[in-house]
């Protein structure tokens, strides 16, 4: 679906519909070993959640988050196109995913110290952060033979990005209680029916 309320300028896209990967350049910037678009494709394809900033039929930002459909949910990665940087796009587009992931309990992401206010801003808390990171897999675990457009234009849980940015030690927490974690309607047979899938501005310069 689209979102009409935005500014005429660009639109709020939660589906891979009319989205191929020669609309998804220009991102991971500063990355030394990049995933390609059509690499960029199947990570949005393997999202629990995505968000699409869109403009002229070019995306422009998006944000991506990861989740088990009942309890948690982490964001690994938030990026606004380097031309389309400070105009408000970063917070559109976690405005409208906290909004996606409102029903489960914990929300976390980690970035750089000096996007903590950003994140405050929007209602997250400081906490700390532990990972690792297999820089020989930076641009993505390969595709095992399937084909691009065989995934699914709506998120789906087999195709789970790993492994794709550095972050530092620190981080943010959000979290929101929802009782003992999503009803079972929202994740039948164990799995989660995902409605959607920026992090330049958000994430900073740590992959």
């Amino acid at each position: 679906m689209t979102d009409q309320r935005r500014p005429a300028a660009y639109t709020l896209q939660t589906t891979l519909e009319g989205i191929s990967p020669a609309q998804l350049t220009g991102f991971f910037v500063g990355w030394p070993n990049p995933p390609s678009p059509e690499t960029f494709y199947r990570l949005l394809a393997g999202s629990y959640r995505f968000v699409l900033a869109v403009q002229n039929g070019q995306v422009i930002g998006f944000v991506q988050a990861i989740s088990d459909g009942v309890l948690t949910a982490f964001i690994p990665l938030l990026e606004v196109h380097p031309d389309h940087q400070g105009q408000g796009i970063g917070r559109a587009l976690m405005e409208r995913m906290l909004a996606e992931l409102g029903d489960l309990y914990a929300t976390d992401l980690a970035c750089d110290d000096d996007l903590v206010p950003f994140y405050e801003g929007l209602g997250l808390r400081q906490a700390n952060l532990m990972f690792r990171r297999n820089y020989a897999q930076q641009n993505g675990r390969p595709s095992e033979g399937q084909s691009l457009y065989q995934c699914s234009s709506r998120a789906s849980p087999r195709f789970q990005p790993r492994r794709l940015r550095k972050w530092p030690s620190r981080g943010l927490r959000a979290a929101r209680s929802s009782g003992s974690g999503r009803p079972p309607s929202h994740a039948a047979s164990g799995t989660s029916q995902p409605r959607a899938c920026h992090h330049a501005t958000s994430s900073g310069g740590f992959r």
